[in-house]
């Protein structure tokens, strides 16, 4: 049995860290007992009003007991926390200029949120205005652009423009 400490990957940690981000270039980002509904709330470099939603990775191991998580019941946490980013998400598009992204880790081992969320179709993303970040072990941020084909390293991509 594992002690039982925070992962990389769990949804508070990646929430940290995306903040950290985005204040680290320049957003303005609205604390948390401030705001309603949506992980994240910010205002980027343009004056532009965004919210995140955020999702972890599934444990590894039991919160009760320390056992290790069976690969099923990973698999089937992930993709249900895919499916309920983009269900809040959606549903917190409440003005048309409002820009909205969905934040989920970079796993190492596991490209589940990449290849979900470039399944998506194009068309929907862009209807949309979907961004989607993926947040490595170091805090690195790839984007994938409503228009984009590919997640690009953040550090060259045009997070203004879509």
């Amino acid at each position: 049995m594992k002690p039982i400490t925070p992962e990389w990957h769990n949804e508070d940690q990646i929430e940290a860290v995306t903040r950290t981000w985005l204040t680290s270039h320049g957003w303005q980002v609205q604390h948390r007992q401030g705001q309603s509904g949506a992980d994240i709330s910010a205002v980027d470099r343009n004056n532009t009003q965004w919210l995140f939603e955020v999702k972890g990775y599934p444990a590894t191991y039991k919160k009760l007991d320390g056992v290790t998580k069976s690969e099923s019941s990973k698999r089937a946490q992930r993709r249900t926390w895919f499916i309920e980013a983009l269900g809040q998400i959606v549903s917190r598009i409440n003005e048309p200029d409002l820009r909205v992204g969905i934040v989920f880790p970079d796993h190492p081992t596991d490209k589940y949120f990449q290849t979900a969320t470039q399944s998506l179709p194009q068309f929907l993303r862009e209807k949309l205005r979907l961004w989607v970040f993926l947040i490595d072990q170091t805090g690195a941020a790839r984007v994938l652009r409503p228009n984009g084909t590919h997640f690009e390293d953040t550090a060259h991509a045009k997070l203004f423009e879509a």
